[in-house]
């Protein structure tokens, strides 16, 4: 009953190392998790960053072009246009 009592206590020791080693194991993918996550959270800011400014420098082309248009309509809008004569009008 001794030795019986004994392997079983042996056991159980084994048994608490084990919890012990997965409890460790588990805390160890717990922190590279997080820091998983806080290394996808900084790529996508980095991306998104990276995206807002394309935004921003493609709205400032846009703005730009249409600007141009715009003053190059006002411009052919200013010139006086004098529509050519026929030829069977003019005078002589």
């Amino acid at each position: 009953m001794e030795e019986t009592l004994k392997r079983m206590l042996a056991e159980l020791q084994t048994i608490k190392e084990g919890q012990s080693k997965i409890e460790q194991r588990m805390e160890a993918l717990e922190s590279g998790q997080k820091d998983l996550k806080y290394d996808i959270k900084k790529q996508i800011n980095g991306l998104t960053e990276k995206i807002l400014e394309k935004i921003d420098q493609k709205t400032t082309e846009i703005k730009s072009e249409i600007r141009h248009v715009a003053t190059t309509q006002e411009e052919q809008r200013s010139v006086i246009y004098f529509p050519p004569v026929p030829f069977n009008m003019k005078q002589h």
